[in-house]
This record gives structure tokens, sequence and C-alpha cells, in this order.
């Protein structure tokens, strides 16, 4: 594999990701530059859905994980490793009621897996259908939320003067704190830029704060939520997308 220059730094492992981007259709295989971003828009566009960005870590064994775009095929899997991300990461950051709480004002949003904006990662070679995590962005106006959290909007965003969204970030508890969640956001940075879009914004919660102060995020307002039953607190943060 072709090493990049690039290096993700979470604090833990550094990881050296191909400055290839495979697409797989029906025509074959091709390899695409990543940062000829008008290529990689209009080749998605065209239905190119089965993409993935091979990532290895050199302080996991020499395990290579790879990113690639969700589809309705992975929603159970999805809604597995969500589940446990709510339930298992929040602790010490909410009390038991809170994490309850959660799961009704968080979850899947399955337009983003039929917009073609949800990403996974998983190990390459690994037939069990483990996905070590999941995220994604949305040129929507819903800023969090699963199918069953009530207020959501689809309405489209205008990349001239509105952020798009960073939605739906899980990673499965066994591969927390390995790169996973800095690897996504890097990805949906990549993949929201080529359609114009400027700024980046979401709607974090207390345990994946750091994250997103890691990578460059600020704080625009902290909040509760209540429509779950018990106040839960997120913070709303935002980013400045650079050439």
């Amino acid at each position: 594999m072709m090493s990049s220059p690039l290096r993700i730094d979470d604090g833990e492992p550094v990881l050296t990701v191909s400055p290839w981007l495979e697409f797989r259709d029906r025509r074959g295989h091709q390899r695409i530059r990543r940062d000829f971003q008008e290529d990689f828009r209009e080749d998605f566009r065209e239905g190119f859905r089965e993409g993935f960005r091979e990532v290895e870590s050199h302080h996991n064994g020499g395990m290579t994980l790879r990113i690639r775009v969700a589809t309705r095929e992975d929603l159970p899997a999805l809604r597995d490793v969500m589940a446990r991300a709510i339930g298992e990461l929040q602790r010490g950051f909410l009390d038991e009621a809170q994490i309850a709480a959660s799961h009704e004002i968080m979850g899947l949003d399955t337009q983003l897996v039929d917009d073609g904006t949800y990403f996974l990662v998983e190990v390459a070679g690994d037939r069990s259908g483990t996905v070590c995590g999941c995220g994604g962005w949305s040129r929507r106006a819903t800023l969090y939320g699963g199918d069953h959290t009530p207020g959501r909007d689809a309405a489209l965003l205008d990349p001239r003067r509105e952020p798009a969204k960073v939605r739906a970030m899980y990673t499965h508890p066994g591969y927390a704190r390995r790169g996973i969640g800095r690897m996504i956001l890097a990805e949906c940075e990549r993949a929201a830029a080529a359609e114009g879009f400027t700024r980046l914004e979401l709607m974090g919660t207390l345990s994946g704060q750091p994250l997103y102060a890691a990578a460059g995020f600020e704080v625009i307002e902290t909040l509760e939520d209540g429509r779950g039953g018990v106040p839960v607190p997120l913070v709303r943060m935002g980013k400045t997308l650079t050439n």
C-alpha cells in the first residue's frame, strides 16, 4: 500500500492514510486521487457507492481498517454499534437515567444512508460484520437525532451560507481511542468541502467533546435536551473548513 504524508493523530495511534480512494462499480474498479475533489464528487453521484479508503494503524499490530459508504444492508450492524456506544462510552459523563434518555434523542437517521453521506469503519478481511465505528455528514438541516427523534428537518442546506452537519458519530467500545473518530471526521470534511461547504456544525455529547475539540471544532453553545424524559447535556460545536 502506498504511503501518504497525511497523518491523523488522536492522541493515541498515528494513522497513515493511503493517497488513493478506490471505488467499485459494475464496470470494474477505478482508482482516483483523493485530492481530485471534483472528480470524486461526480463519480460518487454516478453511483460509486462502495468506495473505501484503506488505513493502516501502526499501533494495532498492523491491523488494517477501511472506511466505506454505508448501505441499507449495514443497518442492523450500525444500530448495534450505536446502542453499544451510547450505553457504554457515556458512563462517567452521564448517570443511568441520562444514558437511557440518550437512546431516545440519538441513534440512526436512515436519511444519511440513503443520501450516501454516512460512513462506517471495519477491519479489512474481517468477515464477522463488526462495525468499528460510524459517522457521517449531511447536506440537510437536521442537526442530530435518529429516525424516531421528533423535529427532524430534511430541507437541503445552501453551501454558500449554511454549514453542513456532522452526524451520528459512534465508536464501538472495543475500538475506542484508536483514531477511528478522527478518521471519519476527516472523510466528512473532505466530502462536505467537495460540495462547496465552508463550515461544519455538530451536536456533541460530553464524551465526544474532546475528540471534536482536538479536530478543531469550537464550542458554540451548551444546552440540555429533555425529550427523553431526563435532561441530557449536549454541546453544539462548529469548525471552518480550510482549503
